[in-house]
């Protein structure tokens, strides 16, 4: 089975200046997880998902803290420290990001013409829910763990 025959063609995406507000509201109103991110041409640059939003909101709950900063001749390191602050709070520093500083720019992707089975092995290798497809940099679709289940439940795999 090819990937044309199980991708969604209508995908909802985002821009890199989208703020995280945005973007959030827009996966919640979607009931997804994540999203590819085009540039204005329909390029893809980047994909967001709920856990590059929760990484950064974990990272806001911490700072780091110099050990021994008074004996720079010893090699110095870092340790975090959580901070006192609610999620909420946390939350509400970031709402103005830009999807670009948070988004990943290394995109596992596949082509229309690539088997399911491919597709399935690159999810689980790369531990990710979606791949986008793509052609010649162009964002044609994208395919979901659901998507292959579905697919695969209707009995159209290639056995």
């Amino acid at each position: 089975m090819k990937v044309a025959e199980v991708m969604r063609k209508r995908v909802i995406t985002l821009m890199p200046d989208t703020t995280l507000k945005d973007a959030v509201d827009r996966l919640a109103k979607h009931n997804i997880s994540g999203a590819p991110v085009v540039d204005e041409d329909g390029n893809l640059v980047g994909i967001i998902s709920e856990t590059d939003i929760f990484e950064r909101l974990r990272t806001e709950f911490r700072e780091l803290r110099l050990v021994f900063p008074s004996l720079p001749m010893l090699s110095v390191g870092f340790v975090e420290i959580p901070k006192e602050k609610k999620a909420r709070e946390a939350y509400e520093e970031l709402v103005n990001t830009k999807v670009s500083e948070i988004m990943t720019t290394e995109v596992i992707t596949a082509s229309p013409e690539d088997d399911i089975r491919d597709v399935i092995q690159l999810m689980v290798k790369h531990k990710v829910n979606r791949i986008p497809i793509v052609t010649d940099h162009k964002l044609r679709g994208i395919i979901t763990r659901g998507d292959i289940l579905k697919a695969l439940s209707r009995g159209n795999d290639d056995r």
